[in-house]
């Protein structure tokens, strides 16, 4: 009884389809290679500019109740919208700029803004000024 080993005595149509496979597997991983250099290195601009966009969005929440009113009919809770206005200081690329414009909108002097921001660490937004009603920020009263 003779043994066989396969690497001297492999049938040529196992080698065909062994080259076959290691060709096959070749090119997939070439083809993978290709598409992440494609979408790291020669598309990275296109998606920082959506990613950049994507972090930013306008939520509206519909209050969950109505107004609450007692047995005579008396409300006792109603719903008010309120407002916040609040900056993020990574976004802000002019800051007497924002600072002339948020005077113009709400009650509030450029060092009373510079104040606020240096109480806020890192890249947490700054609270600027809270209301409860739209007329408070210079819009039309809801009330």
């Amino acid at each position: 009884m003779s043994s066989i080993y396969l690497g001297q005595t492999e049938p040529t149509e196992l080698k065909a389809r062994l080259y076959i496979a290691t060709g096959i597997a070749l090119s997939v991983f070439l083809l993978l290679t290709i598409r992440l250099w494609y979408l790291q290195i020669f598309s990275r601009n296109e998606f920082r500019e959506l990613s950049e966009n994507n972090r930013i969005r306008l939520v509206r929440t519909i209050a969950p109740r109505g107004l609450l009113i007692d047995r005579a009919g008396k409300i006792i809770v109603e719903n008010r919208p309120a407002f916040n206005l609040v900056i993020i200081p990574e976004d802000v690329q002019d800051w007497e700029k924002v600072k002339s414009i948020i005077q113009g909108i709400v009650d509030i002097t450029g060092d009373d803004i510079e104040a606020k921001g240096q109480t806020v660490k890192g890249t947490s937004p700054i609270s600027i000024h809270k209301t409860e009603r739209r007329s408070d920020m210079g819009g039309d009263s809801q009330d």
